[in-house]
């Protein structure tokens, strides 16, 4: 989408600056979720949210699911939930992990073990909410990956 949509939009960076100064040399998904302008929303609907779902990967043993999670640099106000959710194709989706984030200058490291899914197709699910309004809420997955 485009980076004023206001019904949210993902946006993938080469090298933006983050929160925390670093300029990464690695892949990034800012993900923004609906502004709570959005015309469709119930009146007390407070804060939006937005997803990106990958297709099904078989796993192999040893394999983890990395990235850091956190805020766009100068989004002072950011202040979201990240999710990431799984399922086994034709299954329900389930969390893997949830993390609060809000621009204070440092970013998560997410490392989740995922030998409990070795010779399965795992379907991932990247979803970020506002934590009350979105209006600055850049959110940014850094290198989202499952790796061995």
């Amino acid at each position: 989408g485009e980076l004023t949509d206001f019904i949210g939009y993902v946006y993938y960076w080469d090298t933006p600056r983050l929160e925390d100064g670093s300029y990464p040399q690695l892949p990034v998904l800012e993900m923004h979720p609906t502004w709570s302008s959005h015309p469709l929303w119930e009146p007390d609907q407070a804060g939006g949210w937005i997803k990106g779902v990958y297709s099904a990967v078989l796993i192999q043993p040893g394999s983890t699911f990395k990235a850091r999670l956190g805020c766009l640099y100068g989004a002072s106000n950011c202040d979201v939930n990240f999710s990431l959710q799984y399922r086994i194709p034709g299954y329900d989706w389930e969390e893997l992990g949830a993390w609060s984030q809000d621009y204070e200058g440092s970013l998560v490291e997410v490392d989740i073990d995922m030998t409990n899914f070795v010779g399965l197709p795992v379907e991932l699910l990247l979803y970020v909410d506002a934590n009350g309004t979105a209006g600055s809420d850049r959110a940014v997955w850094v290198n989202p990956r499952i790796e061995k």
